[in-house]
């Protein structure tokens, strides 16, 4: 969950930067009539794509249009798993969105205890479509939601990670729900993707949008905030970086956050 006490040290993106990213995933999910619900969101190592997973979350929960959202973790032994996505997913639709808590109960009665033994594509059916259908149907008006998945490359089960990618596309088609999928380019999932082409928007942080602007203007804020709140901000020449250290920083960052976080 985006706002367990495991996620805390996921920042949200900086404030002026990744902007015209998060405008666009935004977008997107606004746009219910837009084909298709499923988008994959990657990029390598250092491209800070859980941070941008964490503020549309934290973004759509304020704006009520949350479903769920799940952050994989290869070194958390409960999250680098699927054992645990689809009860996280389903204890958060009961949270988030009107009357899933009581259809839940219904169908967890109707099913029985052996529903989470069963397979991921079947839960996802029983505990997640069928819900949100029920709620749609009752309130036609309900905003549509978006269900969040981070991390997906880090979950151990390569199979698994297919078969997420595979049931969750199958399950947005429906129209009740959009799904987000933020993750490095791991081939198991590249591959299932190129076998839903048509079912799947991707969007390639390092190809849409070059980040340097942003980089350049976080690390000027940044280092505006140490020169004022240091403890040994006194002893900084006003100067300090200048322009040409700054941009040895951007050019030496190759595009990923990660090392203008790292020099900070």
């Amino acid at each position: 969950m985006h706002n367990s006490s495991e996620c805390y040290d996921i920042p949200k993106c900086h404030p002026g930067t990744r902007d015209k990213v998060l405008d666009e995933i935004i977008s997107w999910i606004n746009n219910a009539n837009q084909e298709p619900r499923t988008m994959w969101l990657h990029g390598p190592t250092g491209a800070r794509k859980s941070v941008i997973a964490q503020t549309i979350a934290v973004q759509c929960m304020e704006e009520n249009k949350l479903a769920a959202s799940f952050f994989f973790s290869h070194h958390n032994a409960d999250r680098n798993t699927c054992w645990t996505l689809i009860t996280t997913i389903v204890y958060q639709l009961a949270l988030y969105v009107m009357d899933v808590k009581k259809h839940l109960a219904d169908a967890l009665r109707n099913n029985g205890p052996a529903i989470w033994s069963m397979f991921l594509e079947w839960q996802i059916r029983k505990l997640v479509i069928e819900l949100l259908m029920k709620t749609v149907h009752e309130y036609p008006t309900t905003v549509r939601k978006c269900l969040i998945i981070d991390g997906l490359d880090e979950c151990v089960e390569h199979k698994m990670q297919e078969e997420v990618v595979r049931c969750f596309i199958k399950a947005s088609s429906g129209g009740v729900f959009s799904v987000l999928i933020v993750s490095q380019p791991d081939h198991y999932i590249c591959d299932r993707q190129a076998n839903y082409a048509r079912k799947i928007l991707t969007f390639n942080l390092n190809e849409k949008y070059d980040p340097e602007k942003d980089i350049n203007w976080y690390l000027r804020d940044k280092f505006s905030q140490i020169k004022l709140h240091h403890p040994l901000c006194h002893g900084l020449n006003s100067n300090w970086p200048s322009n040409e250290q700054i941009k040895q920083i951007v050019n030496r960052s190759s595009k990923q956050f990660i090392y203008a976080a790292t020099v900070l």
